[in-house]
């Protein structure tokens, strides 16, 4: 049961996000760091991700390992504006391994400059398209598609009485 309100609450969180107008800053963003010699990092990857969604007080940029890290964030920044076409960090954000973030965030790219160990490095990112792994393959065998885009016929409903129900839902072409 839990497996299946989880998916329920993606499903119509995935929705919510499509039935918005697309944001130009939203996103997630892929490059580069520079750093002075004997920086960041150690094993010679310098792939950085970032990530930028708005919430209530207004942007957030998380710099990250990957897409979808559940790792600590290398660095946020909360609480950022836009100002016509960009929004501007001066300053601003801290994390695990940077701070002072300063430079801005386009709709297709995200140019930083950042103190990493009391060392200015630089972040380059442009705009990332990430598509799910599993996108379009068929679903494993056993498995119950709970929506295929058609129909809702593995769905159910309840009525105040806690009594099932049909679902009633129109989908729209």
């Amino acid at each position: 049961m839990k497996k299946i309100s989880i998916l329920f609450f993606t499903l119509l969180s995935t929705l919510a996000v499509f039935a918005q107008e697309k944001d130009p800053f939203v996103g997630f963003f892929k490059g580069e760091i520079t750093v002075p010699k004997n920086g960041y990092p150690p094993s010679g990857d310098t792939t950085i991700f970032g990530e930028v969604f708005k919430g209530p007080n207004g942007y957030r940029l998380r710099l990250q390992p990957a897409v979808f890290a559940r790792a600590e964030s290398y660095a946020v920044a909360d609480g950022l504006k836009s100002s016509g076409d960009k929004i501007v960090l001066n300053k601003v954000g801290s994390g695990e391994k940077f701070k002072d973030l300063e430079g801005f965030i386009s709709a297709d790219a995200v140019d930083l400059k950042v103190e990493y160990l009391g060392k200015p490095a630089e972040i380059k990112l442009k705009r990332y398209e990430y598509k799910s792994p599993t996108l379009g393959l068929e679903a494993p065998a056993g498995a119950i598609v709970l929506f295929d885009g058609k129909n809702f016929d593995q769905w159910v409903g309840k009525d105040n009485r806690k009594n099932i129900v049909p679902i009633t839902w129109k989908i729209n072409p």
